[in-house]
Order: structure tokens, then sequence, then C-alpha cells
């Protein structure tokens, strides 16, 4: 009688000693799922706030570099403004001068300066004559050679000499767009840096 008691007991505590065998897997199972879920958030939170610190920063850095650029450009207008306010052609030892009192403001020994002089066709050969004259330079002439209504040529160059007379104003400038659009809008704009030839060979300002 005893025996035959005992089989339906047996056969429920089959399945029930399986599931607790196998609850170690169930529990395991759950904790890496809330584990996978926790780390989904905490990631998309972390990338939020970098985002938002990337944005931050990136605000704060536009926001210097439009100051930078701001006083650099009224800087360089200040010292185009008097260059024009002189009365007598521009001589290489006054452009050095200027140029100097440029450098000390911006404490930026890399500084390449440039200066090219606006000619109309009915002054060139006043500004020939003028240059050839106080460059010492009987032979100056501006390239590339051919009648044009309106030149740009480079004419002084710091803290080196630059080979001068090439115009900016010629087709063949990588700039040539640029320089007329500027021209016309009378403002600042910014290129690529340029290789300019120097007595020295290539000098090419620096990025």
């Amino acid at each position: 009688m005893n025996e035959r008691s005992n089989v339906p007991t047996e056969w429920l505590m089959a399945p029930i000693k399986r599931y607790v065998e196998n609850a170690y897997l169930i529990v395991f199972f759950t904790v890496f799922i809330c584990g996978i879920a926790t780390s989904l958030a905490l990631l998309h939170e972390e990338k939020q706030r970098l985002l938002f610190d990337e944005h931050v920063a990136g605000e704060q850095f536009v926001t210097r570099l439009k100051s930078v650029l701001g006083n650099y450009g009224r800087e360089v207008t200040s010292f185009g403004a008097m260059i024009q306010s002189m009365d007598e052609p521009l001589t290489y030892d006054v452009f050095q001068r200027f140029s100097r009192q440029f450098e000390a403001i911006e404490k930026n020994k890399t500084l390449r300066i440039y200066f090219a002089q606006y000619v109309p066709l009915s002054q060139l050969d006043i500004y020939l004559k003028q240059q050839q004259g106080l460059a010492g330079q009987p032979n100056f002439q501006i390239i590339p050679t051919g009648p044009r209504d309106e030149y740009l040529p480079l004419t002084y160059g710091y803290p080196f000499a630059i080979d001068s007379g090439f115009d900016l104003l010629s087709d063949g400038f990588l700039h040539h767009d640029l320089i007329q659009q500027v021209r016309g809008k009378k403002s600042l704009s910014m290129t690529k840096p340029l290789a300019v030839a120097s007595e020295a060979g290539i000098a090419k300002p620096d990025n």
C-alpha cells in the first residue's frame, strides 16, 4: 500500500526538482537582461551628455574665434588705413616699419605681410617708373605682361623681400575671383596659405 501511494508523489517531485536545478539559469538570464538594459540607458545618457558638452564647447570656440578675428580685422583695417593716409609713395623702409609695429601688436613671429597696390591702366606707366625708382629695379615690370583694365601687383613683403610685380588680378592667380569679390564688398576675407617667391626661395605663410 505504501509503495502505491509514493508513485504520485515522485511524479510531482520530478518536474519541481528539474525546475530547481535550472533556476540559476533563469536568474542569470534575468540579471543579464537587466544589465544590458541598464548599460544601454547609461550609454544613452552619456552620449547625450557628451553631445551637450560638445555643443557648448563648439559655441564657446565659435564665440572666441569671432572675437579674435574681429580684433584682427580691426587691426588689419587700421594698418591699411595708416598706409592709405600717406601723402607720399610708400617705400619699402616705411612698409617695414609699419609691419614691425603690426607684428609687435600681434605678437606673432610667424606673421607674413604683403602689400599690393591697385593700379588702373591709366596710371600704369606712372606706377612702373615710380617702383623702378623706389625699388632700385630699372627692369621692374608687372607680370604676367599684357594690357588689362586694372592691376594689383604685389609690391612689398615682410619680413623678407619678395619677387614683386605679380598681378593678383590676373586670370592666372589662384584666388582671382576672391580678390574681385573682396574689392567689391570692401571687406576682409581669408584664403588658404599662399606660396610667394622670395629672395630666399619659396616662402610659405604658416597655417
